[in-house]
């Protein structure tokens, strides 16, 4: 499908080759988005969290999620409401600094600030959190499962009690110890991976193919690429415009190679998609003027 929207891979792209939206590492951000944002697609009443992978999924059902503003959302907590299911609340004002001791969110979108508010023996099951932010909030004693965390903030947060079981994050499954250990620590969840040059050469094969024009979609790197702004890794202006230089994939197909421009023309940031199970291996800074003695 053409959607005429020309996209300018980057402005040191020799060849000065133009991707249309019909890219396929593009496409699959339209695809990430669109469904979640319009389809909602459920399977015997449960999220299915692996859907930010982009894959064809066959559904047994469709679910209709309910939109709530702000204010019916409180009004509701405030007359006793514990236990809401199936509601979509993103980018609403009012949820921080606010007690939501007991709620239980099922099955939910949820892209909201919860910073400094009280969510003690609170329940998340089978939510979309990609962007709540939980930085300074208490979640003493509460639950987090099944659900798709990428880009969620936890910084500051209470734990003590805190169940972390069984989330989703770019095709991986996480619990309590990867909590524990890492995301509890960022000021966002970035658990990005830095591959030594020995990890990225053994990703290579004898050699690279170019399939910029051909690859197939895989995963959604443009969450990871998020996180990696955050590092100071890749420039906000690349991740918002989705510039990719290009794709290259090894000869045993075992491994993509979705090199993103810098501001130097001979540096890339190479995000490695292992395609065996559809998750990003990691990334890896490619400076071609000490790989390949350019000058």
């Amino acid at each position: 499908m053409q959607v005429g929207i020309d996209i300018v891979v980057s402005s040191n792209c020799k060849s000065q080759l133009r991707f249309q939206q019909t890219n396929n590492y593009q496409l699959l951000f339209l695809i990430h988005q669109n469904i979640f944002n319009q389809h909602r697609l459920c399977t015997d009443g449960m999220l299915i969290p692996n859907l930010h992978k982009a894959l064809a999924v066959v559904c047994n059902a469709m679910k209709q999620y309910n939109p709530l503003t702000n204010i019916e959302f409180f009004e509701a907590y405030k007359n006793g409401q514990r236990h809401f299911l199936d509601l979509d609340l993103e980018y609403l004002d009012g949820f921080s600094n606010k007690d939501f001791s007991e709620i239980v969110f099922e099955n939910c979108f949820l892209y909201l600030d919860f910073r400094n508010s009280n969510l003690t023996n609170a329940k998340f099951i089978s939510c979309n959190l990609k962007e709540i932010d939980l930085r300074q909030a208490n979640l003493t004693n509460a639950l987090m499962t099944n659900c798709l965390v990428e880009s969620a903030l936890f910084k500051g947060v209470t734990v003590n009690g805190f169940k972390f079981l069984d989330n989703y994050y770019y095709g991986l499954t996480l619990g309590q110890e990867e909590f524990d250990d890492k995301i509890i620590h960022s000021d966002a969840y970035i658990l990005t991976k830095t591959l030594s040059k020995k990890e990225y050469k053994e990703t290579m094969g004898s050699k690279m193919i170019d399939v910029t024009q051909t690859a197939e979609p895989i995963v959604d790197i443009w969450a990871y690429v998020k996180d990696l702004v955050y590092e100071n890794i890749i420039s906000e202006y690349v991740f918002k415009n989705n510039l990719i230089e290009k794709v290259y994939r090894n000869d045993s197909s075992s491994f993509d190679h979705i090199l993103l421009p810098t501001s130097d023309e001979n540096i890339f940031i190479v995000i490695i998609v292992k395609l065996g199970n559809a998750t990003i291996f990691g990334h890896y800074r490619l400076d071609l003027t000490k790989e390949y003695f350019l000058g």
